[in-house]
């Protein structure tokens, strides 16, 4: 059972799924008010991004196909399982 008060329980993985702005505008059409904003965007991946090197989770390469994507998933994962 999880107790909040006292945080959540540590991650045995995290992944971050690394795709451009560039990318991430030309995959989606229909955006809220923060996904419309490309600065906002950067921002927010730059921050992933560090959080990502500061606890040493894993960065998958958004940019290849959703296959290769899922690929590389599957291969941090399954260890686990």
């Amino acid at each position: 059972m999880i107790n909040l008060e006292r945080g959540l329980p540590p991650s045995d993985l995290v992944i971050v799924v690394d795709v451009s702005v560039a990318t991430a505008f030309d995959r989606e059409e229909v955006r809220d008010v923060y996904e419309a904003n490309r600065d906002f965007l950067e921002k927010v991946r730059d921050a992933y991004l560090a959080l990502a090197e500061k606890f040493g989770w894993v960065i998958v390469d958004g940019e290849k196909t959703k296959g290769e994507v899922a690929e590389e998933i599957w291969a941090h994962v399954s260890p686990i399982a």
